[in-house]
């Protein structure tokens, strides 16, 4: 799995949003653990398009198995180093386009 998105640069904050709203598929909120991020959107393959409140250079890139998401559920990272986060998901959006 090759990252589609992981290198674009934005001119503006406002320019980055706009292409964060027409690309992201799911939203998924992690439980607080005291970690570093909270929210990832997602695209449809589950490529992570943005972190927040931290850590979009970490996590921007990998890829979520998106056919296993669930509320309370520990969402899996596949690609060269699948794991599983050790933080369960309190909220899942899906968004149509």
């Amino acid at each position: 799995m090759e990252p589609r998105f992981k290198h674009l640069k934005f001119k503006s904050d406002s320019d980055f949003e706009e292409w964060l709203r027409k690309h992201t598929k799911y939203k998924i909120t992690f439980e607080d653990c005291g970690q570093d991020f909270l929210v990832w959107h997602l695209d449809e393959a589950g490529e992570v398009l943005h972190s927040l409140p931290f850590q979009s250079s970490i996590w921007n890139g990998q890829f979520v198995n998106v056919l296993k998401l669930g509320v309370g559920k520990f969402p899996e990272l596949l690609g060269d180093n699948p794991r599983t986060l050790n933080y369960r998901l309190t909220e899942i959006e899906q968004f149509s386009f």
